[in-house]
């Protein structure tokens, strides 16, 4: 598991590939992050193009076999996986997924944002004005056996500056993408085809447009078609960190990546750099929406939609029912939205119609821009199952697969607080009696972290609940207040104890105290 069985195969071919390394921290060089990636600098040599991934336990780098059986050796090295490049997943949507009664109800996704990790959008364009409130670019220039070049500004891999994300050039095939993507966010007085204008799904909300696509000249990389766009693993996760720490200046509500590829039928959270951020989002209150993919798999999806932290969609046609002939469907999905004949905005102030999970998923991260206005104080884990609880589902005719409906009416509060009191936060109210809210715990456990932070986040109904490991088998769970809870909706100590034990019978689980000094 620690080295992806497709570098040997890679390496043959090409002698050199770009790969993503994920770090443990060094001990003996102080256990941090920069430490381990100058130890990873040192040993693969100057040639090696040694880049950490911000201030992830992440670096990018290119090797050759030689290398690659060095770091599976490497104590301090836990994932060695190819830096794969992927093409994007190629005003009735609105009103088939309940937009519109919940727009008549105030609202709109006001106060919030999304990221759009995308082609780039055009910020001018009459259906985004003024919704573009931040942009980034994460592209890359060069890479060993491809012809690649950056499409950020100046030719630089990284930029934040203003037009940072204007719309890639006309000339590269699915540049219109991301301008189509983000106007099924929070498009506004678009109008098509002479009729009445048409809304997207979460009007109000803002867009933060982050470019994470190369260009690609090659005909290898392109299938014979160049040049093409592409979009390697090391920007989506530079994007994704630097999304992270954009998350509280920018009320980011939810991610959105219309992007991915490959197949996998199981949750892929072992084998994908990207996993660990997206569940920092998702634990700071962050949905990451990623589409299904476009393959017609009826038992897989692509990465990054695999990790299981994510929300992964399927698409639908207009009958609600899952578009067959093109969307991966699998029991993996989370949810599924319109995805076909969808028509929103593209480069030069104009509309389409595409067809894709693309555009599925954009509906499901707007949803969450919506959810978070409503209910300000809840969990991502709580969001996703407002969408998911009751709703209708889809049925994959060949499988019997069963994937729930994207529907937004049945989330609603009650008529009396819909309206002008849903975008007002609520005062936090004290902690009641016998919760485990605002508590630290030890947990020590046999069990894997990752099947203890599942089980967390799929049932801590406080505002935040950290897991962090502090030693062998031990860890350390910090519960920040819960708000706007009662009932049984509480996470009482009691409640606790039986969602780790359900995980492992024979866990331990400690008050983590203050002591005074020994006499």
């Amino acid at each position: 598991m620690k080295i992806d069985q497709n570098l040997d195969a890679a390496l043959r071919e090409s002698g050199k590939v770009k790969v993503l390394i994920v770090t443990r921290p060094d001990p003996d060089a102080g256990g941090n992050t920069a430490a381990s990636t100058a130890s990873l600098s040192q040993a693969l040599g100057a040639g090696s193009n040694v880049k950490p991934i911000g201030e992830l336990p992440v670096v990018a780098a290119e090797i050759n076999v030689d290398q690659l059986y060095a770091l599976k050796d490497n104590p301090n090295v836990a994932l060695v996986t190819p830096d794969n490049a992927y093409p994007p997943t190629l005003s009735e949507s609105g009103p088939l997924v309940g937009a519109t009664k919940v727009h008549q109800n105030g609202v709109t996704g006001s106060g919030y944002s999304v990221a759009v990790l995308d082609t780039g959008v055009q910020r001018d364009h009459p259906a985004l004005k003024d919704s573009i409130i931040a942009e980034a670019c994460f592209s890359t220039k060069s890479a060993p056996g491809v012809d690649v070049t950056s499409l950020c500004p100046g030719g630089y891999e990284v930029s934040t500056v203003a037009g940072a994300a204007s719309k890639c050039p006309d000339d590269l095939k699915g540049c219109e993408h991301g301008t189509h993507v983000a106007g099924i966010v929070a498009g506004h007085g678009m109008q098509l085809h002479g009729g009445a204008a048409v809304d997207g799904i979460a009007p109000a909300a803002k867009i933060i447009a982050v470019q994470v696509f190369s260009r690609f000249s090659d005909s290898g990389s392109c299938s014979g078609q160049p040049p093409c766009i592409l979009s390697f693993t090391s920007d989506q996760l530079r994007a994704l960190e630097w999304v992270y720490k954009q998350r509280e200046q920018y009320h980011v509500a939810a991610v959105n990546m219309s992007l991915g590829g490959g197949y996998h039928d199981t949750n892929c959270d072992q084998s994908s750099a990207l996993t660990e951020i997206i569940e920092r989002l998702k634990s700071k209150g962050v949905a990451t929406v990623i589409a299904a993919g476009n393959d017609d798999f009826y038992d897989g999806i692509s990465e990054p939609a695999c990790i299981s932290s994510a929300v992964s969609v399927s698409a639908l046609d207009k009958n609600d029912q899952l578009d067959v002939t093109y969307t991966n469907v699998a029991r993996l999905v989370h949810i599924s939205a319109p995805g076909t004949g969808i028509v929103s905005s593209i480069p030069g102030g104009k509309y389409d119609v595409l067809s894709g999970t693309s555009m599925a998923a954009p509906h499901v991260a707007a949803a969450f821009a919506l959810l978070r206005q409503m209910y300000p104080h809840e969990s991502t884990s709580q969001l996703e199952r407002r969408l998911v609880t009751n709703a209708t589902l889809a049925v994959d005719p060949r499988t019997d697969t069963k994937i729930p409906v994207l529907e937004l009416a049945h989330t609603l509060p009650d008529a009396a607080t819909a309206a002008g009191t849903a975008a007002t936060p609520a005062a936090p109210p004290s902690s009641p009696a016998g919760m485990a809210s605002g508590n630290s715990f030890i947990l020590k456990s046999t069990a894997s972290e990752n099947q203890i932070t599942k089980t967390l986040n799929d049932n801590c109904l406080a505002s935040d609940c950290e897991l962090k490991k502090i030693g062998k088998d031990t860890y350390k769970l910090d519960i920040q207040p819960s708000e706007q809870l009662s009932g049984d909706d509480l996470l009482t100590n009691h409640k606790l104890e039986g969602l780790v034990k359900s995980v492992d019978p024979d866990a331990a689980i400690f008050r983590n105290g203050m002591s005074k000094p020994f006499r």
